[in-house]
């Protein structure tokens, strides 16, 4: 009987790359639903909008941050008990308060908005993490934030404000796509490649210089040179 075996092909912050051994394809796409549908994440669900003299409609732009990515570990919430009201056990809060002043427009005293000019443009990295009651030490080791702080919400031209409070719950994929922790995941069969009769000489080093991507290598054997499979 073959064992599971996972080899870890490549991994990066944002890719991962892997062969998984030893399985029928059936699981291998069980696995790739289960990492879009049912792996939890933190995505935000209420936007209250105080303040948008923007072009952008109030929906269209709570749809726009719903869709930023929360870092954040999901573990450390709770999930929503919509008949038992929020609490900082399963919620998180953020706040965003910006503005593009007029020229030679004077600030107020007490101002706290966030200025945005001259290019207009609001980013995601301008949602601020309000702590709630113990959620400072409860997320004290990684904090929480936006994955990407770059991600254009808005564009706000002079005299033009945003403000909003947003708050953040677990949910997974197959409640909202939101709430799916990759963009995307896909599988293709491990290819089994071999060599149906045996090469020598000058037709295997052809054989080798003809793929670029190394499946195929070459080996002494006594006074001849033999073409060999060295990867899948």
């Amino acid at each position: 009987m073959i064992g599971v075996n996972v080899d870890i092909a490549s991994a990066t912050e944002n890719e991962l790359v892997f062969d998984l051994n030893g399985v029928d394809t059936s699981i291998a796409n069980a696995l790739r639903r289960i990492m879009l549908a049912e792996v939890p994440t933190v995505a935000i669900e209420n936007v209250w909008i105080t303040t948008n003299s923007g072009i952008i409609q109030d929906e269209v732009l709570a749809h726009r941050v719903g869709l930023v990515p929360i870092k954040v570990d999901p573990r450390l919430l709770k999930y929503v008990q919509d008949d038992a009201g929020e609490t900082d056990e399963d919620t998180l809060v953020f706040h965003l308060n910006v503005h593009n002043r007029n020229a030679g427009e004077v600030v107020e005293q007490g101002d706290t908005s966030t200025f945005v000019g001259p290019s207009g443009n609001v980013l995601s990295g301008h949602l601020t993490w309000i702590p709630i009651e113990s959620q400072t030490e409860t997320f004290a080791l990684g904090g929480v934030s936006v994955v990407y702080p770059d991600i254009l919400l808005a564009k706000l031209g002079p005299g033009q404000a945003i403000e909003f409070e947003a708050h953040c719950r677990k949910g997974v994929g197959k409640d909202h796509a939101k709430f799916q922790p990759v963009a995307t995941v896909a599988y293709r069969l491990l290819p089994e490649i071999s060599l149906s009769e045996d090469i020598f000489d000058d037709s295997a080093r052809m054989l080798k210089s003809l793929c670029p991507s190394g499946v195929f290598d070459i080996e002494e054997i006594g006074s001849e040179i033999k073409a060999k499979v060295s990867r899948p």
